[in-house]
């Protein structure tokens, strides 16, 4: 196996499990803080290194198209360095924190995507992916029924997003690789209860919405039993604390702050990308929000504020022209076809997000970008019919 495959794996390691958990340990327990950002930074460099040489070797337009938006959006935010630092007083290091989520987190996704073959295939490591999940679910579990409430208390720290979005990814993962159809469905049931617990409503819908097309692609009779119950559940009336839970309060109405924020991030975003809809403005929401972040757009329109009309209007065509590739193979395929139900959970996961609440900083759908980008060069290597 080659040198940047097993740098695949030590990422896939670290993000999935090592970094979720030691965050955790972080904000609860009170651990010392580790930069992640400088080990994530180490091994892009070396996969980068390794992967020149094959990718001169093996280039293909698929795989150009992809790498080429890479480049542009790295570029954009390197040339931009010298007015992004500036919009806050604390301006180096808000940047560098943004590059980690972006053009580390991006490649590093993006190399990921190029070798999960290698990885799929390996047993041994998602045996021992397997016992750590197993892990994080006791985890997840023990704690939140510590807590007066059902879930994870952070201390009213906002890292639920990252623990929800890997848990989330982690169980994709596991449930597209397995076969067996008992193993799946128990990934899926205590998955959801796990991302109840840690209080991404994003997360547990696109979740839950994934593992319904899931369902019903490798198991008809669960999927209708399950909807029957959920539908029953509704009719005859649920109680008026689950109505007012933050997880569910979005279902049946009622004030949400935080939905209500994230309206307006989406309406100052959109007035701000009137006059910078062209170039766009790396970090401008920082610019205009007197040094504050996080008040972007949460949705991938950002990503058009952020980087300007062309690399947007590129990265759409790219992802939708993927995306239908990919979904066409998957609905065409049995189910045992792990690496194209991988490609396609991840990238359907990662769509339902990107759309509904996760902004530019968020790196996981370029896994998909990348991962199909691959495929399709196996594909022609083949000469397969797509």
């Amino acid at each position: 196996m080659f040198l940047g495959a097993r740098l695949s794996y030590i990422f896939l390691f670290i993000f999935l499990f090592l970094e979720p958990l030691y965050k955790y340990c972080e904000y609860v327990l009170h651990f010392p803080r580790i930069n992640m950002s400088l080990l994530y930074f180490g091994i892009l460099i070396i996969i980068y290194l390794i992967n020149i040489y094959n990718y001169n070797k093996i280039k293909t337009k698929n795989i150009s198209v992809s790498i080429y938006l890479l480049i542009l959006v790295t570029l954009v935010q390197v040339v931009t360095f010298p007015w992004a630092s500036t919009y806050s007083s604390n301006g180096v290091n808000l940047y560098l924190t943004t590059i980690s989520n972006t053009i580390i987190k991006y490649w590093l996704f993006w190399f990921l995507g190029n070798h999960i073959k290698d990885i799929i295939y390996d047993k041994k490591f998602w045996t021992i992916m397997t016992y750590l999940w197993i892990f994080l679910v006791a985890l997840i579990i023990s704690n939140a029924l510590n807590n007066d409430i059902f879930g994870i208390i952070l201390d009213g720290t906002g890292i639920y997003l990252m623990l929800a979005d890997s848990f989330a990814i982690f169980s994709i993962f596991l449930f597209s690789r397995y076969n067996k159809k008992k193993y799946q469905i128990l990934i899926v049931i205590i998955s959801t209860i796990c991302l109840v617990a840690l209080f991404s409503r994003a997360s547990l819908y696109c979740f839950i919405l994934t593992s319904f097309i899931f369902l019903f692609k490798t198991n008809k009779v669960f999927f209708f039993s399950l909807l029957l119950c959920i539908l029953s559940i509704l009719y005859f009336g649920v109680s008026q604390e689950i109505i007012e839970d933050r997880m569910f309060r979005i279902i049946f109405g009622g004030a949400d702050a935080s939905y209500n924020m994230r309206a307006e991030d989406l309406s100052r975003g959109l007035e701000d990308l009137r006059n910078d809809w062209i170039l766009g403005s790396f970090m401008g929401d920082v610019e205009n929000n007197f040094g504050k972040s996080g008040e972007y757009i949460h949705n991938y329109i950002s990503f058009w504020r952020q980087f300007g009309i062309l690399p947007f209007v590129v990265f759409v065509s790219t992802l939708i022209y993927y995306f239908s590739i990919i979904t066409k193979v998957w609905f065409s395929s049995n189910n045992k076809d792990r690496y194209v139900n991988i490609l396609f959970y991840l990238s359907l996961f990662s769509i339902l997000e990107i759309i509904s609440s996760r902004s530019f900083v968020y790196p996981y759908i370029w896994f998909s970008i990348g991962g199909i980008a691959t495929y399709l060069k196996y594909a022609q290597m083949d000469d397969k019919k797509i």
